[in-house]
C-alpha cells in the first residue's frame, strides 16, 4: 500500500546532496499528536518533491526546505510500524544529541593550534595573550569533560535508552555552548586574519596588503562563529533539554 504525502519539511541538512530523505510523516489524528506519527525514508528522485536552498547568516548552504506535492511514497518505505515514528524519531535524537558537538570542538581546537603554531613568534602571536590562554585552557578542560559524557551515553544506549535520554540533554546543553565557546575563540585568536573573510570590508581596505591572504582555518573561523550561534536552538533548544532533565533526572 502507497501513502501519498503533502506538505513541507524545513532545515533538512545537506538534501540538495543526497538521494535520500527520512521523514516523519503524520498518518492519523488520533490520540496524542505524537501517537499519529510514521517515520518513512525514501528516494529524494521522486516526483512531486522541490528541494529549495537556505543559507545560513555564514554565508554556508547546508540546510533546505522540502516540498512535498501528491508525493506516492511505497509502503516498503516506513520505518518500524504505522503510528509509532516517534519512537524511531526519539532513538535518533538521543544519538544526534549525544556525539554530536565534542568531535566540532577538536577540530575547532586543531585549527586554533595550527594557526598559533604558524605564528608562534613576535608581539602579534595570540598566545601573548593571557586571556586567550586562559580560554584556550578552560576550553580543553572541559572538552575532555564532554568526550566522557559522550562515550557514557553510547554506552547507556545499548543498555538503558531513558537514562542515556537524559544524559544525552546534559550533553547536548554542555557541547552546544562549548561548541558556542571554541568558534568564538577561534575567531579571537585569529583576530584581523579572520576579517578577509568580509568580503564588503576587504572591498573598503587595503588590510588583505598588510596581513596577507587568509589561509585554510582563517576561512572557516568567520563562518563557524556566525553559524554555530545557532547550536543552543538545533536538536531541541537549551529551554526544551532543561525540560527533560527536570523531568527525567529531577522528578519535577
Amino acid at each position: 500500500e502507497d501513502y501519498i504525502v503533502n506538505g513541507t519539511k524545513i532545515w533538512t541538512t545537506y538534501a540538495h546532496e543526497c538521494n535520500k530523505i527520512f521523514c516523519l510523516v503524520r498518518t492519523s489524528n488520533e490520540g496524542k499528536p505524537q501517537a499519529g506519527i510514521s517515520f518513512f525514508m525514501f528516494d529524494l528522485d521522486l516526483p512531486g518533491i522541490e528541494v529549495r536552498p537556505i543559507l545560513t547568516f555564514g554565508g554556508e548552504h547546508d540546510f533546505n526546505q522540502v516540498f512535498f506535492t501528491d508525493v506516492r511514497v511505497p509502503g516498503s518505505a516506513l520505518l518500524g510500524r504505522e503510528n509509532e515514528g516517534w519512537t524511531v524519531a526519539k532513538f535518533l535524537l538521543v544519538g544526534e544529541r549525544a556525539y554530536s558537538y565534542a568531535v566540532y570542538v577538536h577540530d575547532y581546537l586543531e585549527r586554533i593550534r595550527d594557526f598559533v603554531n604558524q605564528r608562534a613568534s613576535g608581539s602579534l602571536s595570540p598566545m601573548q595573550a593571557p586571556a586567550l590562554r586562559a580560554k584556550l585552557a578552560s576550553i580543553e578542560v572541559e572538552l575532555a569533560s564532554l568526550d566522557a559524557m559522550e562515550q557514557k551515553t553510547l554506552e547507556l544506549m545499548k543498555r538503558d535508552k531513558g537514562a542515556a535520554s537524559a544524559l544525552a540533554s546534559v550533553s547536548k546543553i554542555h557541547g552546544s555552548v562549548l561548541r558556542q565557546r571554541a568558534s568564538e575563540l577561534a575567531v579571537e585568536m585569529m583576530g584581523v586574519y579572520a576579517v578577509p573573510q568580509q568580503p564588503r570590508l576587504m572591498e573598503q581596505s587595503s588590510l588583505h596588503k598588510l596581513i596577507g591572504e587568509p589561509t585554510a582555518n582563517t576561512a572557516v573561523a568567520v563562518s563557524q562563529y556566525f553559524s554555530d550561534r545557532a547550536m543552543t536552538i538545533a536538536s531541541g533548544t537549551t529551554e526544551v533539554q532543561k525540560n527533560i532533565i527536570a523531568s527525567r533526572v529531577l522528578g519535577l
